[in-house]
């Protein structure tokens, strides 16, 4: 079983590899392809891309490939000849290669959320969904608060907001990964409290 890799980003006309096969009785050999998504040239066994992989989630393909010798070794001798050919499966790999940013889909960046003081620790104060359809790991997303180094004010001091907070990662479904931002200490004021937060 052969494995061929190729760019999620290829476009139609890439070639991306060979099959090979010989012949004992030194026949020539012809190739053809399962399927529409790849090309083989019929001398030469190079494989070629026919349509771009926009459309197709898939990450692997498995298409069968016929090798046919042309029973040359028996002329002139016997007529007609006698003709073989043989198929095997061939694994073609996706590359997956990371192409977009993710996106907040409910417009949570840069806004203002109010919550009550009363809340209890570990309070549901908003709800977070971020959105990535890059292929593999690439696609795999992480929803969390900006890094230590980056905690400071505009006056430079360091912002302690983040410490009374926590982000909850839930499953990601498909393209999408939803948290959840829960309260990490209680509140004591007087009236609702309103903090902001920069998240990434």
């Amino acid at each position: 079983n052969q494995i061929f890799s190729i760019s999620e980003t290829a476009i139609i006309g890439t070639r991306f590899g060979t099959v090979y096969a010989t012949d004992a009785d030194n026949d020539g050999i012809t190739y053809t392809i399962s399927g529409s998504q790849f090309s083989i040239d019929s001398l030469t066994g190079v494989l070629q891309l026919q349509q771009t992989f926009q459309s197709s989630p898939a990450s692997q393909y498995f298409v069968t490939v016929t090798a046919s010798d042309d029973g040359t070794s028996c002329l002139p001798v016997r007529l007609p000849c006698p003709r073989f050919s043989t198929t095997t499966t061939i694994t073609i790999n996706v590359t997956a290669v990371n192409k977009r940013s993710p996106q907040f889909l409910n417009q949570i960046c840069g806004s203002t959320v109010t919550f009550y003081e009363s809340n209890l620790i570990g309070a549901n104060i908003t709800t977070i969904m971020v959105f990535d359809d890059d292929r593999g790991e690439n696609g795999q997303i992480t929803i969390s608060f900006p890094s230590e180094q980056s905690r400071t004010t505009v006056s430079g001091l360091r912002n302690t907001a983040y410490s009374q907070f926590y982000i909850q990662q839930l499953t990601q479904t498909g393209t999408t990964r939803t948290a959840v931002l829960r309260t990490n200490t209680s509140f004591d004021y007087d009236a609702p409290g309103k903090i902001n937060n920069s998240l990434k």
